[in-house]
Formats: structure tokens, sequence, C-alpha cells
């Protein structure tokens, strides 16, 4: 801090200058986590984004890296952007790359390249892990802080490897992250585990976390990767190719503070300027400090429910029902109204900070009264398969129980 002495309080204010320095050194010195957080606030900001694009989406990795290139040449002070992509160059198999975003405004990408990987298959949460760590070691030698990061790929919520949702990003989504690994002998389609994932990042901690993936907005999702965030932002229904508008978002995800309500409403109005079934967005932003007791209240209506669950007419954000993605809303309604349920409905409140959409997805789902949130329902006749074991294993059904509540 630097004095300044005024010429008839130069004494008094000198004291009191002390005196307050005093009372801060007294305060850090109480509680090393202060001196973290003061630490921490000193540091640049920079994201992080992992896009496994070793399948169908290559193109569109490559221009939304040109959208970070553009907005860094816009705004080249506002923090640094790294980003780790796994290519289907040709649609042929491409070394994985490591970039820190440069300023560029051509159609190419002349990003610095930080380094290059052998072939991997970058849907496996080792590799995920191994990236993660070198990019964490670059920013830390360089006083940088990663604050967020973006996972862009495939997605098809909790559901595991090889369980299909119709989806017009691609022919098929599977989990989340298809790696199509192509050798000289064959080509292997590998997905990453959310399971995994969360157990990969059980050290870390960020402040937010954008799937730019179909499906991912789930309470399954959610729920499993709530210790490693502070907010998730996701969407209940697919992500068309073209994604995110990095160019627009970029700005909101590194002000000091991040601004959530403006990346939805960018997003969404990115689809409404487009024409036709184009017109498709949707976009949530959970603050995962409020699952917990939104899953407790909710194991607690389940506990009080007698009436049988009828799904026929409960909204599905996939295209073609396939009974995995309910809306929460239509189960929040079916609850039977009592003080717990009151209760529920005021804490998944608290757990939206925001959910912003169009009229219509593809003019096929109504979003108008969605919720932004999807659900899984366990029924009897699923209830041998793959998917109901997988499920059986997830953090939310071993909070709320769910699959001790099996419909008809």
């Amino acid at each position: 801090m630097e004095v300044k002495y005024l010429n008839n309080m130069g004494s008094r204010f000198y004291i009191k200058t002390l005196v307050a320095l005093l009372q801060v050194f007294v305060l850090v010195g109480c509680n090393k986590d202060e001196i973290t957080g003061l630490t921490s606030l000193q540091k640049d900001k920079a994201l992080f984004v992992y896009m496994i694009a070793d399948n169908d989406l290559d193109f569109y990795a490559t221009a939304n890296i040109n959208e970070m290139e553009a907005f860094i040449a816009e705004n080249p002070d506002k923090g640094s952007i790294y980003v780790y992509i796994d290519r289907a160059k040709n649609r042929k198999t491409a070394h994985p790359l490591l970039y820190q975003i440069s300023a560029d405004t051509t159609a190419q990408i002349n990003s610095k390249i930080l380094k290059v990987y052998p072939e991997k298959d970058s849907s496996n949460e080792v590799v995920f892990k191994e990236v993660l760590n070198k990019v964490i070691t670059l920013t830390t030698a360089k006083n940088e802080k990663i604050r967020g990061l973006v996972l862009w790929s495939h997605g098809s919520a909790w559901l595991p490897k090889s369980s299909l949702l119709a989806s017009n990003r691609a022919t098929a989504v599977k989990s989340f992250g298809v790696d199509q690994t192509a050798t000289e002998d064959t080509a292997i389609n590998s997905e990453m585990d959310i399971r995994k994932l969360a157990k990969s990042l059980v050290n870390y901690h960020f402040d937010f976390l954008l799937f730019d993936a179909c499906f991912m907005a789930s309470i399954e999702v959610f729920y499993e990767l709530k210790n490693s965030f502070d907010y998730i932002i996701a969407s209940p229904t697919e992500v068309l190719a073209t994604g995110f508008p990095y160019k627009d978002i970029l700005i909101d995800m590194l002000e000091n503070t991040v601004n959530y309500n403006n990346i939805s409403k960018k997003y969404v109005s990115h689809f409404k300027q487009k024409q036709g079934i184009l017109q498709s967005a949707a976009v949530t932003t959970i603050k995962t400090s409020e699952l917990k007791n939104f899953a407790y209240l909710f194991n607690k209506c389940l506990s009080q429910q007698t009436e049988k669950i009828d799904t026929t007419k409960w909204l599905q954000y996939d295209q073609e029902g396939s009974d995995y993605l309910f809306d929460m809303g239509d189960f929040l309604n079916h609850l039977q109204p009592n003080q717990t349920e009151i209760e529920l409905s005021k804490q998944f409140e608290k757990l939206i900070v925001c959910y912003d959409h169009t009229s219509y997805f593809f003019n096929k789902i109504p979003l108008e009264k969605s919720t932004g949130v999807s659900i899984f329902v366990p029924n009897k006749i699923d209830n041998t398969n793959e998917v109901y074991d997988f499920y059986k294993t997830l953090s939310w059904n071993n909070a709320v129980n769910m699959v001790n509540y099996i419909h008809d």
C-alpha cells in the first residue's frame, strides 16, 4: 500500500493507515485458507477447453477454435484459453494437439502449439486427467488460475457406453465424448463414462463447467459432478453442431464474476437468429451447492408417495422419446402436494440459476413449460438390462433411492 501524507493531517493519516495494515496482517495470519483466497484473486484468469472431435464433429471444432482466436484478437488482455483437440482431420486420425489460443482472424488455426501428443483415446479419463494436469502446470507457472472447463463433444447424459439417443448432432450419440480412434487395422468407438469422469476430477475444483455436448443437463450428471464445480452449464436437449457462440460468450466467462445469465441468453439468441427448425436451443445453469438439499427433499417426497406413476404424457428431451430423459417438472408435478413437496419445489428454484430456451426444439419438442433438467424414471420393463444396472451405481440413485420407486 502506498502511504500518502496530507499537509494538515499527516500524523493522523499515518496512524490510521498503520492500524489498517496491522488489521489486515492479523486477519491474514489467522487463516491459511484466506491467504490462498487472496493469492487466487491476484492470478490471471484462464479457461481449459477439452475437445473430443475425433469423430464427425471435426469441422465444427475447428470453427469454434477460430471463434476463440477472433475473441483473443479483440480482447487480448481478458485471459488465457487453452485448448486440447483430438481431431479426425479429413476423416483420418490426427495427432491430438494442445494449443494456447492466439489472436487470429483467418480461417486457419494459427494458435501456439504447446504440445503434440501421440494418437490417444481422448475419451479415456486417464488421458483427460493427464492433459488437465499438464495445463494446470502451465498455468501455475504463469501465475494463472483455471476458473472453468469446457467439455466439447457428443453427449448422452448419464447413459452408459453404447446406449443410443437420437440426435442431429450425429447419427447417434453415446455417453460423453465419442473418440473414433482409427488404427491401420480397425476403427474403435470409445466413450467416456460419466462416473469415471467424476473420479478423474475428485481432487480438483473449478468455478464452472460448460458442456458443449447434447443432453448433459440431467440431474444424474449434475449430481455426479457436483463436488468439482460451483456451477454447471449444460443443455437438456441436443446441442446443434455449431455449438456455443464462443466469440460472444467468452467475455462473460472471463469477467471477474462469471455472467451466467449472459452466457445463457447469448446462446439461445444465437439460435433464434437461425431459420426454420434451426431455431432450436435450450441451456440450463445450476448451482451445485443446492444439490444435496434438493436430493434430501426429493428422497423425502418419494418416501411419502403412494400414487402410481404414469409417464406417458410427460415431456421427453430426446426426439424419439426413449424414456431416459423426462422433464424434472413433470416429476415434481406428479408428487402429491404436501409441505415437503412445496419445500422441494422451492429448493428446485434455488438450484436453477437460469434456464433459457426457444419455444420448440426442431418444431417437435415443446419447451415453453419445461424446467431445463432431465431425470430418468426406472420402470419394471427395463429393470434387468445394462442401463438399469449402470443407473444403480450413480450417485443420484444412491442419494434418493430411485430404483426403489419403479413404475409399471
